[in-house]
Parts: C-alpha cells; structure tokens; sequence
C-alpha cells in the first residue's frame, strides 16, 4: 500500500487549485481554524455532523486561470494538457 499522498484538484470556471504533500493534517475543523497557521485547508467535510472530517494544508499550491470569452482554444488545450501531466507525474502515472 502505498503512503504517498497523490494530489488534491479544485476545478472550476475560474481555474484550479492543486495542492500536493501534506504540511499539516487536520481532523477538526475548529482546531484548523484556530490554528491560525494554515494559509489554505483542502479536504473533505462529512455529510454526518458526528463524523470526522478530513483537512489538510499541502506542501504546495498550483493555480492556474479559468477559461473566459479572450481565451484562445489551442492555449487552453496546451495548458489542461499540462495540468493533466503534473497530476499524472505527481501520482507516477506513466504517459
């Protein structure tokens, strides 16, 4: 099994993030509130209140633009292409 932890995406119509590494993991989200040290929390939070939830600060953080009416299609293609790749080679995915 492996320990690695792949890279987490945020997509959406104004770009997105990608965080990879884990800086600090977080199973409350008042203790990662209160920290008052995490620029940035990715992660999941449960539908069941009583459940924990799963935040994490990253090691790093990409962002990339979103697309818009000025963007050029052959540019957006070359850019989720090289999205794709980092994800990829982040997870060891051969291409």
């Amino acid at each position: 099994m492996s320990t690695t932890q792949p890279p987490f995406a945020l997509c959406g119509p104004c770009g997105t993030l990608v965080g990879s590494g884990v800086q600090t993991r977080y199973c409350n989200v008042q203790a990662a509130l209160r920290s008052g040290s995490a620029p940035i929390l990715l992660g999941a939070l449960p539908f069941d209140m009583g459940a924990p939830v799963a935040l994490l600060v990253p090691n790093t953080l990409a962002h990339a633009g979103g697309i818009s009416a000025e963007s050029d299609p052959d540019d957006e293609v070359d850019e989720t292409t090289t999205k794709f790749a980092t994800i990829f080679n982040a997870l060891g995915v051969d291409q």
